[in-house]
């Protein structure tokens, strides 16, 4: 094969090369951006799952319970100071809530994984604490108390009207309904 022959054969096959090389990297990108889909997909399943296992740990689950059906709404904010056990249930479910806004606005995990399994709870909670957190808030002159738990809540709205029930085709609890969600009856 003369060197006029390798050229004429290289100049033949180096955009084939090139063709091949380029669709090799494209194919490449996708399979790893793939992967690392998929593993934030696993890291956000994985996050979801340890937040259900702390809402059932025994202090929370104890403490969401009483905030559900037992916190009296009279209860002035100077009372529920005044008492150490009243005001750690009442920081308990506060504290475990801020903890998922910090993780839903950071994306560790997905709002909509939250909202499906929580909504109700995460904003009927935030209608009863309210007026103590917001006493808290002027009391300690610290307006970002609680701010992530209150996002999440207030979130959980918008998120309801765009995310009908799935078996019945009907709308979700509203702000005003989820304020008596927990109401014994």
């Amino acid at each position: 094969m003369s060197v006029d022959d390798l050229r004429s054969y290289l100049s033949l096959i180096a955009p084939i090369a090139v063709t091949v090389t380029s669709l090799t990297a494209i194919v490449a990108a996708i399979f790893v951006s793939r992967q690392v889909a998929h593993l934030k997909r696993s890291r956000e399943v994985d996050t979801f799952l340890r937040i259900l296992e702390a809402g059932n740990h025994e202090p929370v689950r104890t403490a969401a319970n009483w905030v559900k059906y037992d916190l009296d709404e009279s209860l002035s904010y100077k009372e529920a100071r005044a008492d150490l056990e009243i005001w750690d249930k009442i920081s308990t479910v506060e504290h475990h809530f801020e903890m998922l806004g910090i993780l839903v606005d950071r994306t560790y995990i997905s709002r909509d994984m939250l909202y499906d399994q929580m909504g109700p709870w995460i904003a009927g909670s935030w209608a009863k604490l309210q007026p103590l957190i917001g006493a808290h808030r002027a009391a300690r002159k610290a307006p970002d108390y609680a701010e992530n738990f209150e996002i999440l809540a207030d979130g959980y709205e918008d998120w309801a009207k765009k995310n009908p029930a799935k078996l019945e085709k009907r709308a979700r609890a509203s702000k005003q309904a989820l304020q008596q969600y927990y109401k014994r009856v």
